[in-house]
């Protein structure tokens, strides 16, 4: 995994979370750039391809937590 990659996908993440419409959506994408931020500062050595993306907690994709 490249550095680039988990760049760019922490600035896509804050360009999210400043035009998300809820104070909800805001935080998940501030969350998700946090942990890209951090596979970054790792050197990008994530065991998963870029394709599959960092691992994520339920409730942060798909149905929202209820």
């Amino acid at each position: 995994m490249e550095k680039a990659f988990w760049l760019r996908r922490q600035q896509e993440s804050l360009d999210m979370a400043q035009d998300a419409s809820s104070a909800e959506a805001r935080l998940v994408h501030l969350e998700l750039a946090g942990r890209y931020s951090i596979e970054a500062a790792a050197g990008g050595g994530h065991s998963k391809g870029p394709e599959q993306g960092p691992a994520r907690e339920p409730g942060v994709e798909g149905e929202p937590r209820r």
